[in-house]
C-alpha cells in the first residue's frame, strides 16, 4: 500500500535576521539573496524580513541563516519576532 503525498502546507513563520557586514540594499547582494533562496523575504539595509514556509520555526530560521550566508562578507546577528525592536542603523553623531 502506497502513501499518498500530503497536500497538507507548511506553517509561515514570521521573523526578521539583522546582519552586520554588507548593505544588503545594494544590487549585487540583492541579486545573490534573489538566487540564494530569498524570494520570501523584504530586505532593508541590514535587515531581511522573512514569512517562510517551514516545518516548524527552526527549519526556517535555519533555512533563512543558510541563504542569507550565500552572501559573502554579511553575518546574521541576531533574530527577531518584529521589526518593532530593532535598534535604528548606528550614526556618526555621538551623544553630548
Amino acid at each position: 500500500m502506497t502513501q499518498r503525498p500530503s497536500t497538507e502546507r507548511s506553517p509561515v513563520h514570521h521573523f526578521v535576521m539583522v546582519t552586520d557586514g554588507l548593505d544588503l540594499l545594494d544590487d549585487d547582494n540583492l541579486e545573490t539573496l534573489y538566487e540564494a533562496g530569498c524570494t520570501d523575504a523584504s530586505i532593508g539595509h541590514r535587515t531581511v524580513e522573512f514569512d517562510r514556509e517551514a516545518p516548524t520555526r527552526w527549519d526556517a530560521i535555519q533555512q533563512a541563516i543558510r541563504d542569507v550566508g550565500a552572501v559573502s562578507g554579511l553575518r546574521v546577528v541576531d533574530v527577531r519576532d518584529s521589526m518593532d525592536a530593532i535598534p535604528a542603523a548606528p550614526t556618526d553623531h555621538a551623544l553630548a
